[in-house]
């Protein structure tokens, strides 16, 4: 143990310690302030003192408070990002029905939206008693306020029976609520009652408590019990082992993920991706640590907490006011005998990763020791979880995660890991093939808030509630302007036999011949433009496009894939001409830029070309501006060859972009090999692009260690991109039902408009079915002809055991 500060971790407002926490705060805070230059932070309004949630709307896009209290406030919007707090509630006890009876001062702690803008809320009141220190039970309750004309019409949709209290500032209860993306379900985060797993008023942990439950949304008074064969077979018992997952959010592909808070101990606090029927540790495993409490005192040597380094003398809950809940415990429960607990999400940082050495009790920073931790660091109580589901921030942002640290360093004797807290971070989820499912880099963006309780994103900003400033803040990112502006001023693709509307104007004695052929280029829809002469002597090919084209400051590269079935190389000269006018025609007074390129003898493929408009030529100095600021035609001129007379090249996707494409872009950039999820002898296979350009989809493949063929195993999963071309990140799921046991690799195949496929990378060996007990292998070679030898092959049985087996002859 080491004598630090009084520190504690009720991390958050899990309101019984709040109070205590805002009063031992500063009375003064600095400003808030961005610490990343493209991002912006400015006071946007007001937000009570009691604030515990602040949410959008999605149906009206409007900004709703929460105070424990019950009280409902919506913001009032200037419509220039200004809010003002209004003087009244728009809702409140009398209309949902919570709180009525003040509930010890901490009921309200949990509020969402639906798709539908049905409202939910979520309290704790007490079952016996006005005051939490003579009452011995609570209930928590979930309202749900569907719209109407005329405003909100609600219910109780849920509501546990009594369980039994913990009286110390363990007592977690009801908070976080997230609204399923198809809003069939709420899903409700019951945290601990203790500490570490400890006991207190005679029980540990309750069947209702740190875990994740889900509700139907058309749920009208369900009784939630509290048994675990009760809740487990009703369906709603989600996840467990969770501690304590204050905020819940679903990322941009539907898939829950909760920040949860760690003890009194330096333990992580923690990131989960929340699955159906996984346990997470709690009480045996917190932040990835095991609980001393637990397995030293089982182990025989018996537990010496004045011997743990992640201890301080004077914590809270250890003699920091005559109590202590560290202690040697040998009737700490063993888990079950076929526990396994899912590990958060390992942090590399570069914040919010500080720890303590165990060996030295000395602070370290974990990125800069070359390690992670999982996930932040101890204490910061972590909070108001957001994904930008709807892509609407910019590069290196989109689709992302944020989350606050409502705890920061000016909260001594309450946190001191050298770590600023009190921030927002933004975190970039990276899939990854262990139990977590993924690694985050955590990167701050914003500091110097006073005890921020809640976030939500609107646009391309994040509106902070500090509940110490009782201050909206808005925190502006880049917007997502979308994919590069690319303006196919020629085409795209094409089929056989069409007309691509180029024209030779001058064929003089060799004229040129331009035709559709197959198969087209790395981005074609299946043929690409041909275009020959039998002797080079400045013939040109155009396309007049039907009206101008505006380029603007977007548009700033020409792009087009290029291929040659020439004995000798040949120069083009590539033209563009505008029509500033507006006469129709391309004539004395419009700009005329080109350029040269040269095309090498026989290419053995295309070959993308991306010009910059800066580097054209201006082909008539006397007129114009120099700039082609509308394009009305495009041309191409046989100017000359290094030997020979007859020339053949191919063109194909012509397009201006705002950068200059990469030959990477032109089918898909995964962002590394597909994630596998084992769960018997199903696998769910994840992975994520990074770019798509002319994608169709993918198909699914694995092979076995033993075997030297790829497998086929989904129909074509669809693109996401739009039109096949995306320039953010995509993620994809596919499940695979009913393989043999055995050691797998899996892959995905990516397959372009045109038909072509190619293979992304295959994962790592992955045993599937190894939970399974004894598992036949199909007799191979089958059939079998006259003279073979079948061979059969048995998993799960070691080799001193017998086996018999009967082959039959079906035909």
């Amino acid at each position: 143990m080491r004598l630090r500060y009084l520190t504690s971790s009720r991390t958050l407002p899990f309101l019984a310690f709040l109070a205590l926490l805002l009063a031992a705060a500063p009375a003064v805070h600095a400003q808030p302030s961005a610490t990343q230059s493209d991002v912006t932070l400015r006071r946007a309004g007001d937000v009570p003192a009691t604030a515990t949630r602040l949410v959008k709307n999605p149906s009206d896009g409007q900004l709703y408070v929460l105070a424990v209290d019950g009280d409902v406030y919506r913001l009032d919007s200037d419509g220039e990002g200004m809010f003002s707090l209004p003087d009244e509630p728009l809702y409140d006890s009398a209309d949902h029905g919570l709180c009525e009876d003040g509930s010890g001062g901490e009921c309200a702690q949990g509020m969402a939206f639906g798709p539908e803008g049905a409202l939910y809320i979520v309290a704790n009141e007490l079952s016996d008693g006005n005051r939490k220190e003579n009452a011995t039970r609570t209930v928590a309750t979930v309202a749900k306020g569907t719209p109407t004309e005329s405003g909100r019409t609600w219910r109780a949709l849920a509501q546990t029976e009594p369980y039994l209290l913990g009286h110390t500032a363990f007592d977690h209860r009801f908070n976080g609520i997230a609204v399923s993306p198809d809003g069939g379900h709420v899903f409700l985060n019951s945290g601990s009652r203790t500490d570490h797993g400890e006991a207190h008023e005679g029980a540990r942990e309750l069947p209702i408590t740190s875990a994740i439950l889900r509700v139907p949304t058309d749920a009208d008074g369900l009784t939630l019990q509290n048994d675990s064969t009760t809740l487990a077979e009703g369906g709603y018992l989600f996840a467990d082992g969770t501690r304590n997952e204050f905020d819940l959010a679903f990322s941009p592909e539907g898939r829950l993920f909760g920040v949860g808070n760690a003890g009194d101990r330096d333990d992580s606090g923690e990131l989960n991706w929340l699955r159906e029927g996984r346990h997470y540790g709690f009480p045996w495993y917190i932040g990835g640590h095991r609980t001393p409490q637990w397995y030293q005192s089982r182990s025989g040597g018996g537990y010496d907490d004045s011997e743990d380094l992640l201890l301080d003398d004077n914590l809270w809950s250890n003699d920091g006011f005559g109590i202590d809940y560290f202690y040697n415990d040998p009737s700490f429960p063993n888990p079950p005998d076929d526990f396994t607990f899912t590990a958060p999400i390992p942090n590399t940082g570069p914040h919010a990763d500080h720890f303590i050495d165990e060996e030295t009790g000395e602070v370290r920073d974990a990125s800069e020791q070359d390690t992670s931790i999982t996930t932040f660091t101890a204490h910061r109580s972590m909070l108001a979880l957001l994904f930008d589901k709807e892509d609407a921030l910019g590069d290196g942002y989109t689709g992302d995660a944020f989350a606050m640290a409502y705890q920061g360093a000016d909260d001594a004797p309450w946190f001191d890991l050298k770590d600023p807290g009190e921030d927002l971070v933004h975190m970039e989820l990276t899939p990854a093939e262990t139990e977590a499912g993924y690694t985050t880099t955590v990167t701050r963006i914003a500091q110097g808030f006073d005890h921020p309780i809640d976030a939500v994103l609107k646009g391309n900003t994040i509106y902070v509630a500090g509940r110490g400033s009782e201050a909206l803040w808005a925190v502006e990112l880049p917007e997502n302007a979308g994919p590069p502006s690319v303006a196919r001023t020629v085409f795209d693709s094409f089929e056989s036999g069409d007309d691509p509307g180029f024209t030779e104007p001058d064929p003089g004695s060799s004229p040129v011949t331009v035709e559709t052929v197959e198969p087209g280029g790395p981005n074609a829809g299946g043929s690409a433009l041909r275009a020959s002469v039998e002797e080079v002597s400045n013939q040109v090919f155009r396309k007049t496009l039907d009206a101008p084209l505006e380029l603007g400051s977007n548009n700033q590269y020409f792009n087009f894939y290029l291929a040659s079935q020439s004995s000798a190389s040949t120069d083009l000269r590539v033209g563009l001409f505008e029509d500033a006018d507006g006469n129709g025609a391309t004539d004395g007074d419009d700009d005329n830029l080109s350029t040269i390129v040269t095309l090498p003898a026989d290419s053995s493929g295309y070959e993308l070309r991306k010009l910059a408009l800066s580097d054209f030529a201006d082909d008539n100095p006397d007129t114009g501006d120099g700039q082609i600021d509308a394009v009305r035609r495009v041309s191409f001129r046989f100017v000359g060859t290094s030997g020979g007379d007859a020339s053949t090249v191919y063109l194909d996707y012509l397009a201006f972009s705002e950068e200059a494409l990469t030959q990477e872009q032109v089918p898909v950039e995964f962002a590394g090999a597909p994630t596998p999820t084992v769960e018997g002898r199903s696998v769910q296979l994840a992975w994520r692009t990074l770019t798509e350009t002319g994608n169709a989809g993918f198909y699914v493949q694995h092979r076995r260690e033993d075997q030297s063929d790829w497998t086929r195993a989904s129909g074509l999963v669809s693109t996401k991109a739009e039109g096949g071309t995306a320039s953010r990140k995509l993620t994809y799921e596919h499940h695979i039902d009913g393989l043999a046991p055995g050691r797998y690799r899996f892959r995905v195949q990516q397959k372009d408009l045109d038909g072509d496929v190619s293979a992304g990378p295959a994962t790592a060996l992955v045993e599937v079915g190894a939970s399974e007990g004894f598992a036949l292998e199909p007799a191979y070679p089958n059939p079998l002809q006259a003279g073979e030898t079948a061979t059969l092959e048995a998993r799960g049985v070691s080799g001193e055991e017998d086996v018999r087996a009967t082959l039959y002859n079906s035909l």
